[in-house]
């Protein structure tokens, strides 16, 4: 729902620094399809290891991108709550990806190898639910003894962890500061949004209370009150400026060269979000 107040200049700002972001991931579709996945080394492992990271990575740029134009669209629609979510999501790319790159050929094995952890989760519950065995058991329940010490957790290693890594954001995040301090900028993220939209991912009291506005002494209520413009503004700052790590990120994981155009977005977004 759009404002019917006075103009946004700043929000139609931020909205136009959000379509060139989406303009720079238009540009590395093009690189990547030109590009392909291509790998030298020193052996045959060697090569596969990178190309399953170069794929891992576009993966995530992908996944990344469609969170990020959906936060777009639901911003645009005045749907500020579940655009939270999405952006929680985004955060959390973000940092996965980053922490593959610490060492690639680990994370990235690592992985691709909690999918065997997925479909032994996916088995327990058919069975806790009486279900008979799909026809694929067999091979899920050899392909869980391949992986159980890797992605099992410490306390018994027939149950699987909850996640590929096996550690929370907070201990990634720590991990990645410590390798470079530039890396700080998202531990404050963390601290001050990423955990601000944990609240709307279940019908909390925060998330609820969006949904209604009692304005002042009076009696009267809104139901669906209208997002004010630096609620709107704030989530697209921070999905934009997410949206340039990502695509930096890959830029130079792939070896592309460096982000043209991103310092340039960077203050831009920082000065649409500090003066709404």
């Amino acid at each position: 729902m759009e404002s019917s107040g006075q103009p946004l200049p700043g929000l139609y700002g931020i909205r136009d620094i959000a379509a060139r972001v989406d303009a720079l991931c238009d540009e590395l579709v093009a690189k990547l399809q030109n590009k392909g996945l291509k790998a030298e080394g020193d052996s045959a492992a060697a090569v596969r290891h990178e190309i399953e990271f170069q794929a891992i990575t576009a993966c995530f740029f992908a996944f990344a991108r469609d969170l990020f134009n959906s936060v777009r669209r639901l911003e645009e629609s005045g749907c500020l709550v579940p655009s939270r979510i999405l952006a929680r999501s985004l955060f959390e790319a973000l940092v996965s990806l980053l922490y593959i790159e610490t060492d690639p050929e680990k994370h990235t094995e690592r992985f691709l190898s909690y999918a065997h952890a997925q479909s032994y989760k996916r088995l327990l519950t058919s069975r806790q639910l009486g279900y008979p065995d799909p026809l694929e058991a067999a091979q899920v329940l050899t392909d869980w003894e391949s992986v159980k010490d890797k992605h099992g957790t410490k306390k018994n290693d027939s149950v699987p962890r909850l996640n590929w890594h096996g550690r929370n954001l907070a201990e990634i995040l720590e991990e990645l500061t410590k390798r470079n301090n530039a890396y700080l900028r998202l531990k404050k993220d963390y601290l001050i949004y990423y955990k601000g939209d944990s609240e709307f991912v279940h019908a909390s009291v925060e998330a609820i209370g969006e949904y209604i506005k009692v304005p002042g002494q009076s009696k009267s209520w809104v139901l669906y009150p209208e997002p004010a413009p630096r609620d709107r503004i704030a989530i697209l700052a921070r999905c934009s400026q997410w949206m340039l790590w990502i695509l930096a990120a890959v830029h130079g994981f792939l070896w592309l060269g460096p982000l043209k155009g991103a310092l340039e977005l960077q203050r831009g977004i920082e000065e649409l979000a500090a003066d709404p």
